[in-house]
Order: C-alpha cells, then structure tokens, then sequence
C-alpha cells in the first residue's frame, strides 16, 4: 500500500476507517474524509515538515514510519511514529507554537487533508470531534500508564486564590473559582454556570475515595479545596486545590486507569461527563479547547518520552537495515 495509489473513494474511505482517531466514525463522514483528501507518497528520508514551520496540512498513513524530530539548540531526540497514525494533528489542535520536523522513516503512502478543510468538517460534524476527542484521552491514558517516571501533581490555582472558607460557596462563588482553575480558565460564565449546575459542593472526607481504578467514567471533578493523592498504579501523584481531576479520561472509551483517596477535608464540585459531552457538541469554541488542551498533554509526552530515550541512550526507533539516509526537503510525489 505504501508503493500503490489507492484509487477508489472506497479504497480511500477504508483506509481511512482503518485509522485510530477516525475508527468508529459513521460512514457518510468517512466518505466526505476520503472525498476531501489527497494521495501523496514520501521517500524515505524525506522530511515532511521542516522544525517551526506552521502545520497546514495533517498526514494519515497506514503503513511506514515518520520521525518525529524535537530540536533543542544542537541537540536533537527522535520518537518515531508507526503505522497506523496521523502527523501533524495532535501539534495543530494543541497549536503549537514551535512544532517539530517530521521526516519519513521508510517509504510511506499517506491520505493528506488541509487543516483549514479538517477545521470545517470539525465545524459542521460532531461525531468527528466526539472521535477525536475519545481517542486522544486514550492517548493520554496510554503515556501515563508508559511513563510512570514522568508523573507529576496536578496543576492547581494560582497563588493568589483566595480559599473558600469554611462555608460552602454559593454558585457565583463557584464560578468565579472554576475560572481560575487552569483546565477551566478562558471558558465563559456562561458555559461554566451549564457545567456546574449545583451550588452545593460535595464534601470528602480524609480517606474516603473519589473514584478508583477501573470505575466507570461519569464525571470529572473540580477540588475547591483540600487534598487528594493517586493509588500509584502509574506513577505517584497529588492534586490540590484548583486542579481538574478525570479532565484527561471524560471522553475515553475504557474504565479508570487509577484511583484518587482525599489526604484531608476536601470539597469538590462535580461536572457529568453526559453533559459535558454535550456542551462540546453544542459549543464548537469550547470543543476546539478542549482538544487544544488534551492534544497538548500528548504532545508533552511524545516530546518527553522522546528526551528521555535520547539521554539515556536508547531508541524506540524500530531496527531497519534498509532505513534511509537524510534524504532533504524533497517534494512529496502526489497521485
């Protein structure tokens, strides 16, 4: 498939279909996907995108390889992406600043589509977003359980939040601290006060569980205030108050991958995962941050996994005898 064209609208829409971030998606839009992208073939070593250029186009390949190039100064580390997968779609929802270079590893055969033509059909589709939305909180699941040692605490408030107080704050109260919360900051009152229907915050107590692992996903939780710690399946980690627990996992298609205990007195405010569904469909603004946030966290950890393999030494590049050398800027070829 990496040497053929594919050449019917069938063909394209399977390949398509065969793709993480699009699997499960209806029919009717796998053919407007596969109607709307281009055929282009990389040599290997061909670079893709050069280090810093703005992403305009994202890539789904079904067979091959592509070097993912981070650059730092002289240094450089590398995390290669295998097929099936997508380049340039994680950097350009996330919008990154200073995306990496992208260099085919092998000769690799990919579906190309604009990201100004990807950005409409996220618009005027929400089973795509819905799609995308699943797949990369499994992505993230996936790096977190991968890198155990790169676990950190949740973000939380800035240092100039003034806590709650003893009483339980009243619904405007609770919006003007969801604002502050870094997960939640830039969303508007309005959608804030649709997220957050209660005024009454639900109070846990010192080692009582919010959720544990393998628990059904049905909510995401804002910790006004108190302390809550992980069960360390996959890395030790705490969260305070500000931070935005279950915000990585509310749309992925499988069960909790770790559980959280309160250390103290702690209160949170709960938001439903059915009605957060439905305020991404309903508000394509709050959807594209959403997916700006969780495609960063993947970003994150691509780069990270990416340092760390270089440091230490090692590679996850798989071994190739025939792997290319640097072939330049070339052109890609397009059917």
């Amino acid at each position: 498939m990496a040497r053929l064209p594919l050449i019917s609208p069938l063909d394209r829409a399977l390949f398509l279909k065969a793709q993480p971030y699009l699997d499960g998606l209806p029919p009717n839009l796998l053919a407007l996907l596969a109607a709307t992208t281009e055929e282009v073939f990389f040599p290997a070593g061909a670079h893709v995108l050069r280090a810093r250029d703005p992403i305009d186009t994202v890539y789904f390949f079904g067979s091959g390889a592509f070097e993912i190039i981070h650059g730092d100064g002289d240094r450089s580390a590398i995390f290669e992406l295998t097929a099936p997968g997508v380049v340039g779609l994680t950097d350009h929802l996330a919008q990154t600043i200073v995306p990496p270079a992208v260099r085919a590893a092998v000769d690799t055969f990919c579906l190309a589509i604009t990201t100004e033509d990807l950005d409409q059909i996220l618009e005027d589709f929400f089973p795509l977003v819905h799609q995308i939305a699943r797949a990369s909180c499994d992505s993230v699941i996936r790096a977190r359980i991968a890198q155990p040692e790169l676990r950190s605490d949740e973000p939380g408030f800035p240092p100039d939040v003034q806590p709650a107080g003893d009483a339980d704050p009243d619904l405007v109260q609770c919006l003007a601290l969801a604002r502050r919360a870094p997960f939640l900051s830039g969303t508007n009152l309005t959608l804030l006060a649709e997220l957050i229907k209660s005024d009454e915050p639900e109070r846990i107590a010192p080692g009582e569980p919010l959720w544990r692992a393998d628990d059904p996903i049905d909510r995401m939780a804002l910790v006004l205030d108190g302390a809550f710690v992980n069960d360390g399946r996959h890395g030790l980690a705490r969260a305070g108050a500000g931070a935005t627990l279950g915000a990585w996992e509310i749309a992925a298609t499988r069960t909790r991958f770790e559980g959280w205990v309160a250390e103290m007195p702690s209160r949170i405010l709960s938001i439903e995962r059915e009605l957060f569904i439905d305020l991404l469909e309903d508000h394509f603004e709050f959807a594209q941050a959403y997916l700006a946030r969780v495609s960063e966290e993947i970003t994150t950890a691509i780069r990270a996994r990416a340092w760390r393999l270089r440091d230490a030494g090692a590679t996850d590049r798989a071994p190739r005898p025939n792997r290319a050398r640097d072939a330049g800027f070339a052109r890609p070829t397009r059917s």
